[in-house]
This record gives structure tokens, C-alpha cells and sequence, in this order.
């Protein structure tokens, strides 16, 4: 308006409302407003400390200015989040002073530290059940984290998106504490929820994920913490349900692609360390029965293969013979149930995991080889490193575990002998049948061993580094390269050993 465009005017209104500012502070309303009665009791403590109420005052000051000295940053900005956002980046040296100075109080205020560590942990506590020992590690962790917050490098990039948590929250909510935890956390894991700036590619995930204190007497302790707690996390929140949501599946592409890419070198071995924990802890996680993995192989093989197994069985009246074959069973539904679980059984041993772990492990520690705009540039580079990464041992693993697989190959060997006596009116004895069994079982089990196979590993290693010479690529590209190799590979005149 014009009369703020007089300077005269415009100072004293600065003056006015610098010193509303300040008398809000000293009578703390701010805190009250911005936080709940649980926590603005313990950070009111602070304001009796002067040289945080100076910083306090300073950060105030500033905001008040920059709204009257750049009236545009309210124009340009298409949010209230994005305002916020602005103004904290324009006040960056007055913002980290401020959080110096909180990190400062709670190192002096031990007692009021461990208040506040014991709540968030509590409040995490009640959703994830950790045991005592988990429990200490993370209560050392959150607190050597908070008191030390002061050194994070990106330290108002977290301010910015913790503040950004508790405006979109609900204050009135009596969970309010705990959905502004939810959202930092989920903030961190999907940058686009909170708009948060500096964390457009995970950076701040990468970073915090990477800190460690400097005067730090047990680092093992605070490491354990943050593993500990980001199993938990994950354990509690990633159901097989998210899969089939689009947003989800692009959030975790994107984070698998910023975390290979490493743009800055954001990520460093600790967080390295700590994203192996996690994805070999879910591994473990996932292979077991009932659980996120088996209730999605389960749904999509049932559809797939177990469903026209059945159909094809009764189509073909097949299915009382089969069930004469295996009296345990009631029914063909509960046979091919069973023909799942024992099929699962291939995933589900510590071979199998052990040889995905390494995998992974070699992903991360050689993300330069792995970086990809899109899925099936992903997949060609783990088979282009197949003979760095362990990809043979995991598909060895499967074929190891086929062939040992006894209530399987008991399950297919009694619909094969159905089949050849309804056929071919041929009736197989039980000696001739475990002949047939033993043989296909170590014909399985030699298949990793075989020229064929080392010949046809050895061209797919090879296509696939040739196609990934190329800038851009698909699925379809994929399939181009890589259908002559296999139609090669497979006729009798090319491969006499077959």
C-alpha cells in the first residue's frame, strides 16, 4: 500500500511489529501456538536461557522484514507451505542460529533432553514394540541426535521440513504429536509429500541417515539405534497392499534411482550400511510364510499357474485319480495349495536369501554400475555385472533347492503318472517312478554346472552390456536382444550337448 511505501512509515511498522514479536516471545504464545501443551511445557524451559531468546528474537526480526522489504515472496509463491519455505531459505543464517542455540539448551538441560527422548521413543515404542535392548540403543540414538543437531550439515532443510509437518497437521488432533512424527518421516521418504526443499532426491534421507555425532562415546549403540528403528519402520508400514499403488511403486524407483545415483555423493558408507541392514532384514522378512511376499507370489501364481493346474485337472477328470495318489489331501484345492507351499520352499531357505544379500550388497557398493532412468535399464544391469554380482549363485540357489525339493517333486511326479495311465494307458510302478524322480532331480541340480547353461549365462552377460552401451532403452528392446540368444541356444543343431 502506499503507506508502507513510505520508508518512514514502513520502519515503524517494522519497529510495531518487531516488538509484538518479541513480547509474543516472552510471553511464549508462539510455542503454545505452534506446539501442543506436552511439548511447548518443556521448550518454554529454554526462554530463560537470553542468548536463545536472542536468536529467537533475531529469527522473528527477520521474517517481519523480509515480508515488508520483499512483498513479492508472498505473491510468487502458489502455497502457504511454499511461503513458509521461502522465508526460512531467505532467513537461513538467523534459522541456523536458532537451532544452534536449541541444540546448545538441550546439552545443558540433560534432564529436559531425556524427557523428550523418552517421549518420541515411547510414542515410536507403542506402534513397534521394541525389545529393551533395541529400545536403549534407540533412545541413545534419538538423543545423541538431538543434541547434536546443530552439526547436521543441511540443518534448516530439516527445520524446513519439520515446520512444513506441523502446519499441514492438525493441532487439535490428541495424536497430533504423533502424525507430525508420521509426516517428517514419510517426508523424508517421499520428498513430494511435504514439498520439502533440499530433499527433492532424497538428500536429507541420505543425510541423516549418514550422520554421526562428532563427540560420540559409542557409535556401534547409535548406529544399531537408527537400524533398529528403520526395520521397525518399514516392517510396520510397507503391506503387500502398497504394490498396487502407482504413487508408491514411483516413490521407491525413485529412491532406488537417487540412492544409486548418488548425485553430490550424498550417500555415504553408513548409509549404505544401513539401507543393507534394512533390505536384508525384510528379505528375511518377506521370504517367510504369511508373509508381504508370500501373500503377493501366492495371489499372482495362484491366478497364473495354481488356478489352470486345478482347472486343467478336473477338465480332464483327473482330479479323484490324483487324489487317490495322496490321500492326505481332501480335495484337489488343498493338492495345489500344498503344491504353493512346497514350491515356495524354494524361496524360503537361507541359500537362496544368502545369494539375494550378496547380490545387493554389490548393487550398492558398485551403484555406478547400476544407475538407470527406467526399470528395464535396471534389470539389464544387474544381468550386464552377472558375473560380479552373484546372480549365478542366486539362480543356482533355485535350482539347488528344486531338485531337493522332495514333497514338490512327489506332488508333479503323482499328476504325471495320472496323466501317462489316462493318456497312453501306460502304468508306471513305484520303482520305475523314483528312477524318473531321482534322474530329472539331478538333472536339475547339474543344470548351473552344465556347458549349455554356462554357454547361455555367458551370451546374456554379453547382450546385455552391448545394449546397455546404449543411451536409451525398454523392455522392448530388451526382449529384441535377447530372444535370439535363447532360440540359439536351444536348437539341437547349435548345441549337440543338449
Amino acid at each position: 500500500s502506499d503507506f508502507v511505501k513510505n520508508e518512514e512509515n514502513k520502519k515503524w511498522l517494522i519497529d510495531l511489529l518487531d516488538t509484538a514479536a518479541i513480547d509474543l516471545i516472552d510471553s511464549k504464545y508462539v510455542i503454545k501456538g505452534l506446539f501442543n501443551k506436552e511439548i511447548a511445557v518443556k521448550i518454554e524451559r529454554f526462554f530463560k536461557d537470553e542468548s536463545f531468546k536472542t536468536a529467537a528474537k533475531a529469527f522473528a526480526k527477520k521474517i517481519i522484514t523480509l515480508i515488508f522489504d520483499k512483498p513479492n515472496i508472498a505473491k510468487q509463491t502458489k502455497s502457504f507451505e511454499d511461503l513458509i519455505s521461502t522465508l526460512l531459505i531467505e532467513s537461513k543464517d538467523e534459522l541456523n542460529v536458532l537451532i544452534d542455540e536449541i541444540a546448545k539448551q538441550l546439552k545443558a538441560n540433560p534432564n529436559i533432553l531425556d524427557e523428550i527422548t523418552n517421549n518420541v521413543v515411547e510414542r515410536f515404542n507403542k506402534k513397534f514394540h521394541f525389545d529393551a535392548n533395541d529400545k536403549e540403543n534407540i533412545k541413545y540414538m534419538f538423543s545423541n541426535l538431538l543434541s547434536s543437531f546443530n552439526e547436521v550439515k543441511n540443518k534448516d532443510k530439516f527445520a524446513m521440513l519439520i515446520l512444513n509437518a506441523l502446519f499441514k497437521s492438525e493441532k487439535t488432533n490428541e495424536n497430533y504429536v504423533d502424525d507430525v512424527f508420521e509426516r517428517v518421516i514419510y517426508g523424508l521418504l517421499n520428498p513430494a509429500s511435504l514439498n520439502s526443499v533440499g530433499n527433492k532426491n532424497h538428500e536429507l534421507l541420505f543425510e541423516i541417515l549418514g550422520f554421526i555425532p562428532t563427540n560420540i562415546d559409542n557409535k556401534e549403540k547409535y548406529v544399531s539405534g537408527i537400524k533398529t528403528f528403520v526395520f521397525s519402520y518399514l516392517k510396520s508400514n510397507i503391506k503387500a497392499a502398497n504394490f498396487t499403488f502407482e504413487e508408491f511403486r514411483k516413490n521407491l524407483l525413485k529412491l532406488t534411482q537417487n540412492l544409486l545415483a548418488n548425485n553430490d555423493n550424498a550417500v555415504n558408507s553408513q548409509t549404505k550400511e544401513i539401507i543393507l541392514d534394512a533390505i536384508n532384514k525384510m528379505l528375511d522378512n518377506f521370504l517367510e510364510y504369511k508373509s508381504l511376499f508370500y501373500d503377493v507370489i501366492k495371489n499372482l501364481s495362484g491366478f497364473l499357474v495354481f488356478q489352470k493346474i486345478t482347472n486343467y485337472l478336473d477338465k480332464n477328470n483327473l482330479s479323484s485319480l490324483v487324489l487317490a495318489e495322496n490321500p492326505q489331501y481332501k480335495n484337489i484345492e488343498e493338492f495345489t495349495e500344498a503344491m504353493f507351499k512346497n514350491s515356495y520352499d524354494i524361496l524360503n531357505n537361507e541359500i537362496f536369501a544368502n545369494s539375494l544379500k550378496q547380490m545387493f550388497k554389490h548393487i550398492i557398493n558398485n551403484s555406478e554400475n547400476y544407475k538407470f532412468d527406467n526399470i528395464a535399464q535396471f534389470v539389464n544391469k544387474i544381468l550386464a555385472n552377472g558375473n560380479e554380482n552373484n546372480l549365478k549363485n542366486v539362480i543356482s540357489s533355485i535350482f539347488q533347492k528344486t531338485s531337493q525339493n522332495v514333497e514338490l517333486t512327489n506332488q508333479l511326479a503323482s499328476i504325471f503318472k495320472v496323466w501317462l495311465k489316462k493318456e497312453t494307458n501306460t502304468t508306471l510302478t513305484n520303482e520305475e517312478l523314483n528312477k524318473i524322480k531321482n534322474y530329472v532331480a539331478e538333472l536339475i541340480l547339474n543344470v548351473p554346472n552344465s556347458e549349455l547353461f554356462t554357454k547361455l549365462f555367458e551370451n546374456v552377460v554379453k547382450k546385455a552390456k552391448e545394449l546397455d552401451s546404449k543411451t536409451q532403452y525398454d523392455f522392448k528392446d530388451m526382449s529384441d536382444a535377447f530372444k535370439d540368444i535363447f532360440s540359439d541356444n536351444f536348437l539341437l543343431n547349435n548345441n549337440p550337448q543338449i
